[in-house]
């Protein structure tokens, strides 16, 4: 006992400084990665995709990718297994990574895209979703003439690598400075020639990051449920957000909709997808169907308010999580049959915005991907199989005349698909799916196949459609600078809100010539949705603690849909309060944020207290902020599928079931690494040298009463 009273003070009193100098080599040895968006595992009702690391993470010694035959050499010659890989963009394809998984040689994949790696993307394209997207629950799924894109291949580049379920992991390097590292150390440590392997040490990478979810959606919330009382662990959540909805005028209860055919909806979705996590700037044109109906909604928004009043109910329409199986468009449809959108009548609440029902849509127009028009044409898609009903065909055709008509006085020509052509994927096709008498048309930048070659990847690029921005010009230049695809989009925006205006109106093709969509305000919308969301226009209609958030951002917002929170996502927060900006009012008595609120009585209309432009102060070079409350009957809805609300729609296979996996930690490490025979030398010496301190120990020990006896006292 007074043995370990005298060393147990000691061991405490060294542990802070032996966890010091551990660290300190820990430091030493490994050389962190700073910044990486990790493929994540995702799962749905039958299968998972994406992929996972160890639980202690895979190791594997590092080969830099710059050569076709790089990858050749791996698969072929490579003998220190396992690898890690760390590749170009142009060379993570599909053929590749199947390759080099089916060789057995390789942990994980590194894949570089800083500002410097390979910028030109794969000449042929390249898309790692599936050929027919959304295959299964839209329209056609029991159709035996369209089922499967059995009628045309919309994405014939589509590859399915993003559908694929890899045991290890696969990481893109954000961070110019990690992959110059890395490179590096590969150049120091590992070279080879095609005659001989490279020599030890070895330059290698680990890679964290475990997904706790597994086997489908259905397993893993059940996984989750059981635990809930024992050990409240969550594995999966489901994808989900918030959908952004805004009409020209407020829908008020007391002048209910009923079943009369009043309503105009157009929609475009937010969300875009690629096999890595929440990386910014991809699906540029993706995003041009919901720039441009921004743009249109502002266009609208600027007709006075007894014009306003004669036309009939237009509602815009922003979907969240289309990408997955058409959340956002299930759960409207969903709720609208239901009598339940925007939500359910309450007698308390004094204005509340009138229910509406499928039944109320006498036009629907959806924008697609219109970013390549110029290319390709611009196109007015329709189903055949609604359009058997002479009702529906009329109603589509009246569409397209006024399509016809905003096109011509804009100068552009639109195109007409075959009419046994069937629809494209898109929104409308689960409204159809529920109540086949809603007429409405597509409008795209492709008659068939898509336009877009790097559909859904991270190579859709602002540069694949014309973002042509010089790299010279200052923020605040190329902020307002006007690109081939903001002149481009200008036309296709003001052609959407002339159409709209003539559907709601009843007005002439020369009336609606006064329609026009703003060339400034497509320029700033690009400008901020794909290349840097720390922009002027976002930090002019956010709240001031949004603007902040933005600052730290290094480029676009993530338009990945993600997992429902409290409060939407930022890219749905940010389309809102566009959406309010341009449809609302704004109210000068109200100067305060903590007077600017949605009042208890008010469920029509959202107050936003917007941040404002900066002014400046000339006598003391001060900047303040001209803020400033917005009303506008714009709200959100749920974005969060159906198939989550019982347990017997999760089996049902009716509608999206997408769930994510969650994680507790995500890392990468450089470090370098001994051959087998001097690890097992080091292993042997550090056998060794406990056993002859064991023995040390133990002989001092057992000679304690001799060795450390106290000398007798003289006296």
């Amino acid at each position: 006992m007074a043995v370990v009273r005298t060393v147990l003070p000691l061991l405490l009193l060294c542990f802070p400084l032996c966890w010091a100098q551990f660290r300190s080599v820990h430091d030493m040895i490994y050389v962190n990665i700073t910044a990486q968006a990790p493929c994540v595992r995702l799962m749905n009702a039958t299968h998972q995709i994406g992929c996972t690391s160890a639980v202690s993470g895979n190791v594997g010694v590092l080969h830099y990718c710059a050569e076709q035959s790089d990858v050749d050499w791996l698969i072929q010659s490579a003998k220190y297994n396992p690898y890690m890989p760390l590749m170009v963009p142009r060379l993570f394809t599909y053929e590749n990574v199947q390759a080099l998984r089916a060789s057995g040689k390789i942990s994980g994949i590194l894949v570089a895209y800083g500002n410097r790696s390979d910028p030109q993307p794969p000449q042929a394209g390249f898309s790692p979703v599936h050929k027919c997207p959304n295959d299964g629950y839209g329209l056609y799924n029991d159709d035996p003439e369209y089922a499967h894109c059995k009628n045309t291949t919309w994405n014939p580049l589509g590859s399915g690598l993003s559908y694929l379920d890899f045991d290890f992991p696969m990481s893109l390097l954000l961070n110019q400075t990690d992959i110059d590292y890395l490179v590096d150390c590969h150049n120091r440590f590992n070279k080879y020639d095609n005659d001989s392997n490279q020599e030890y040490p070895l330059c290698a990478v680990q890679i964290k990051d475990r997904m706790d979810g597994a086997k489908d959606s259905i397993t893993c919330i059940r996984r989750s449920n059981l635990n809930i009382n024992l050990n409240p662990f969550i594995y999966c959540d489901p994808l989900g957000d918030k959908n952004v909805w805004g009409t020209l005028r407020p829908l008020n209860k007391s002048t209910p909709l009923n079943d009369s055919k009043d309503v105009i909806l157009a929609s475009a979705k937010i969300d875009t997808w690629s096999l890595f996590y929440n990386v910014g700037g991809v699906g540029a044109n993706d995003a041009t169907g919901f720039i441009a109906l921004l743009a249109a909604a502002e266009a609208l928004g600027k007709l006075d308010q007894a014009e306003k009043d004669a036309m009939k109910d237009l509602m815009f329409v922003f979907f969240q999580g289309e990408t997955f199986d058409y959340i956002g468009s299930s759960r409207m449809v969903y709720d609208m049959r239901r009598g339940e959108f925007p939500a359910k009548l309450n007698d308390k609440v004094q204005w509340q915005p009138s229910l509406v029902n499928t039944t109320n849509i006498q036009y629907y127009l959806e924008v697609s991907q219109v970013g390549l028009w110029e290319q390709s044409g611009l196109w007015a898609h329709s189903d055949p199989v609604s359009q058997k009903t002479s009702a529906v065909r009329d109603n589509v055709n009246t569409i397209f005349s006024a399509i016809e008509n905003a096109t011509d006085s804009a100068n552009i020509s639109i195109g007409k698909p075959p009419s046994f052509q069937a629809l494209p994927p898109a929104s409308l096709q689960r409204f159809l799916r529920e109540d086949s008498r809603v007429p409405g048309m597509v409008l795209s930048d492709h008659m068939a196949a898509y336009s877009n070659n790097y559909f859904m990847s991270r190579l859709d690029l602002p540069a694949e459609i014309g973002m042509d921005i010089p790299s010279n010009l200052k923020p605040d230049e190329a902020y307002g600078y006007t690109t081939k695809q903001g002149e481009s989009l200008t036309k296709v925006a003001t052609v959407i809100a002339r159409t709209l205006y003539q559907l709601a109106s009843n007005k002439s093709p020369s009336e609606a010539k006064k329609i026009e969509a703003n060339s400034t305000t497509i320029n700033h919308l690009l400008y901020c949705f794909l290349q840097q969301a720390n922009c002027p226009l976002f930090a002019e209609v956010l709240t001031s603690k949004s603007v902040a958030a933005l600052k730290s951002l290094p480029g676009p917002l993530p338009r990945y849909v993600s997992v429902p929170h409290d409060t939407a996502n930022q890219i749905s927060q940010v389309v809102a309060n566009l959406l309010t900006y341009y449809l609302g009012e704004r109210l000068p008595n109200l100067n305060k944020s903590t007077e600017c609120k949605t009042p208890n009585y008010d469920h029509i209309n959202s107050y936003i207290f917007m941040n404002g432009r900066p002014v400046l102060n000339p006598v003391d070079n001060t900047t303040s902020y001209a803020s400033f409350c917005m009303r506008a009957p714009v709200q959100f809805s749920s974005a969060e599928s159906p198939a989550f609300l019982s347990e017997e729609m999760l089996h049902s296979n009716e509608y999206s079931t997408w769930t994510e996996s969650r994680w507790t930690v995500i890392n990468a490490k450089i470090f370098l690494v001994s051959s087998d025979a001097e690890q097992t030398i080091t292993l042997s010496v550090g056998v060794v040298v406990l056993l002859m301190s064991l023995v040390l120990v133990y002989f001092v020990n057992s000679k304690s009463d001799v060795l450390f006896t106290a000398p007798e006292a003289d006296y």
